[in-house]
């Protein structure tokens, strides 16, 4: 989490920052906040059960502009995707990094069947963060509570606006498994 918090600290596109956290870690992100002395944090928000009602609770302490959204499981971010996303909103309501699907891509049964492949240059794997006009977003979350989206860009689709992405990097990996730790400490050591 501090990785994504300095880079966010850092960039002069940034005026608040919420941090959504689990209760039992709320204590201690209060007391990291404070001894690291990051001007920007505003609020310190207890998340949800799920991803989206986490969100749904940073969404609320928030009224106008714009948001970036962004998982702690993506350390890497820096100023230039802060940058670009907020320039991209000028053309979309909400909008992504993404890297471009370079895998042949396969749609199977739960038994492994392949039912059909899929057209990669049409597949992207979207990243956060993900930048918002807050109103909208504020919107979808509140038509799309229940839903089984995965993603506030999906929510934001459901809406019929214009969601969009832009060139990701692979360094906005996401950090699911205890080898994703070597990619991310091998970035760091290039970022030197």
């Amino acid at each position: 989490m501090l990785y994504s918090l300095e880079a966010f600290e850092r960039s002069n596109e940034i005026d608040d920052i919420v941090l959504v956290v689990a209760k039992d870690d709320f204590n201690k992100v209060n007391e990291l906040v404070k001894s690291n002395n990051y001007k920007k944090v505003s609020h310190v928000v207890i998340g949800g059960k799920a991803r989206q009602e986490s969100v749904k609770n940073g969404l609320d302490v928030i009224s106008n502009g714009y948001v970036l959204i962004h998982d702690a499981a993506r350390p890497l971010v820096d100023n230039e995707i802060i940058v670009n996303l907020k320039h991209a909103l000028a053309k979309f309501d909400g909008v992504a990094p993404a890297l471009e699907s370079v895998n042949t891509i396969a749609r199977a049964d739960k038994d492994g069947n392949i039912l059909s492949f899929e057209n990669r240059n049409e597949l992207y794997q979207i990243q956060t963060p993900q930048a918002f006009k807050v109103g909208i977003i504020k919107e979808a979350h509140q038509k799309g509570e229940g839903s089984n989206a995965t993603d506030d860009l999906q929510l934001v689709k459901l809406l019929n606006k214009k969601v969009g992405i832009i060139p990701g990097k692979e360094k906005y990996l996401k950090v699911t498994k205890q080898s994703d730790i070597k990619l991310i400490e091998d970035y760091l050591k290039e970022d030197e």
